[in-house]
This record gives C-alpha cells, structure tokens and sequence, in this order.
C-alpha cells in the first residue's frame, strides 16, 4: 500500500518533524504501519472478489509500483482514502493527546 501519497510527509503532518531520528524512525513506521493497515481494509472492502486475488497476487510479488498502479486503476479515490485515514488518525491522537494532558 503506498506509503507516501504525493506532497505528504507523514512526520510533519503529525507535528513530529523536531524529535530526535530515533524517536522520529519509531514513530514514522507506527504511524505509517496504522495508516496502512486502515487503508487496506478500506481498499479491499472496495474490491470484488477476482481483484482481491489480482492484489494478493501483486502483495506476493513485492512489486510496489505495480501494486500502487492496481489499486489507482481499481479504486481512483485512493489518495484521497488516504488522506481521510490520516487526518482521522491525526484527529485521534491529538484527542488522546488531550485527554493525558487533562490528567
């Protein structure tokens, strides 16, 4: 699943860009590791049956950029799926962010 739409850095998105390059990697791969497994359930709810094998087929070959051109194909709307799970998840930690903060 891409984990890069055009012009969007996960850090900054998220406020991070001024944490150290540790806390920055291990933030970076959760964060994006949520995202996608949220995207692919989202895209695979899109899918027909026959496509969802097509993808599991291109999942099984690592083939990236032939994946990302499947599901641009089969689900145009992609990037902006993408976004709305972003801004979702952003939205839900800066709620968890308040409330620990309130304590």
């Amino acid at each position: 699943m891409p984990q890069q739409v055009e012009g969007f850095d996960i850090l900054k998105e998220f406020g991070l860009e001024n944490l150290s390059e540790d806390k920055k990697a291990g933030l970076q791969q959760q964060i994006i590791e949520v995202i996608e497994s949220r995207f692919s359930r989202v895209i695979l709810n899109r899918l027909p049956e026959e496509d969802k094998k097509e993808l599991d087929k291109l999942l099984a070959g690592n083939d990236s950029e032939q994946m990302n051109k499947f599901i641009a194909a089969k689900v145009p709307d992609y990037a902006g799926i993408y976004k709305k799970i972003v801004e979702d998840l952003k939205e839900e930690m800066l709620k968890v962010r308040d409330a620990i903060s309130q304590k």
